[in-house]
């Protein structure tokens, strides 16, 4: 459905750089962080909506069906190759940095390549079912992960202090707000996922409701935005520039360091929040690993996904 895709879009965004977003934000753009958001937000809109538009216009259609017609046979099989080098990257890269947050903060004696063996299984269990069951667990998962990230950033902004997140725009540094955008530009890394999705017209061919995907794009793009800026001004109201960036896991870092009166018999409330990130770092490589595959066993034409996992 419509809503699922928004979903897709969203899980595949919000993954493992949230933990690390603000003190990225905050050494490339200060206390104007939010500001490069703004414009990578904007900039993602127009970037769904280029695939948005391909998808509707070559109806069914998938990126190595339709770049065919557009550049060509081999330009395609390039797309796709890079397509495969970009995607099997990220999972491999992700797994490795998931597997070492466990155990370095909760699993100290567990070995590194068990749990990267774990995740592997469960990520490729998980692609075996194919899209309609990725987008079916997109759709809750992505669900609980708003919500969780709201309450999130509503407790740590309530331990917060105005006076850090100052000053919100300085004129005499937009050149830094300008070269920051571009490298925290990665943040929204996974719009592209639309590119191996088939989009259909409605069957009457209404344009209103033909445009109610791309509003759904647009709708978890926007929410995504607002999610990454009030998380980077929330961490940090409470830790302040100079200490933000000599933080890693920002987020986790900040929610240790605030006290929380009414949440006393949660002993480890870091745990519930880390829970929510592994949601979405687990969602994230799931559908990067089939992204992954999928363009894997159209460049070497295997006929069926589940061949292709192994």
């Amino acid at each position: 459905s419509d809503r699922q895709v928004g979903f897709l879009i969203f899980c595949t965004i919000v993954g493992f750089g949230i933990m690390r977003l603000p003190k990225d934000a905050v050494e490339a753009a200060c206390t104007g962080a939010w500001i490069p958001m703004v414009i990578n937000t904007i900039i993602s809109i127009i970037i769904g909506y280029m695939f948005v538009y391909l998808g509707l216009t070559f109806e069914g259609k998938t990126i190595e069906q339709y770049s065919e017609k557009i550049v060509g046979k081999l330009a395609s099989k390039i797309i796709m190759f890079l397509f495969i080098i970009y995607y099997f990257s990220f999972i491999i890269i992700d797994i490795r940095l998931l597997a070492a947050d466990i155990k370095f903060d909760f699993l100290i004696n567990t070995p590194l390549w068990a749990l990267a063996l774990l995740f592997n299984f469960l990520i490729f269990y998980v692609i075996y079912k194919k899209l309609n069951v990725i987008a079916m667990l997109c759709e809750l998962y992505g669900v609980i992960i708003i919500i969780g990230l709201t309450i999130t950033i509503i407790l740590i902004f309530s331990e917060g202090k105005l006076v850090n997140i100052r000053p919100f725009f300085n004129i005499e540094d937009i050149s830094k707000y300008i070269k920051a955008t571009p490298s925290l530009l990665t943040a929204f890394s996974g719009v592209e996922i639309l590119a191996i999705i088939p989009l259909y017209k409605n069957s009457n061919n209404n344009r209103k409701n033909n445009k109610k995907v791309f509003n759904y794009v647009v709708k978890i793009l926007v929410i995504i935005g607002f999610i990454y800026i009030f998380t980077v001004e929330a961490t940090l109201s409470v830790v302040g520039e100079n200490s933000l960036i000599i933080l890693e896991d920002t987020v986790l870092s900040t929610i240790r360091r605030i006290e929380i009166p009414f949440l006393d018999f949660l002993q480890r409330i870091d745990g519930l929040v880390f829970s929510i990130y592994l949601l979405g770092v687990i969602t994230t490589t799931i559908i990067m690993g089939y992204a992954a595959i999928y363009f894997a066993c159209k460049l070497f034409k295997i006929p069926d996904n589940k061949y292709g996992i192994f």
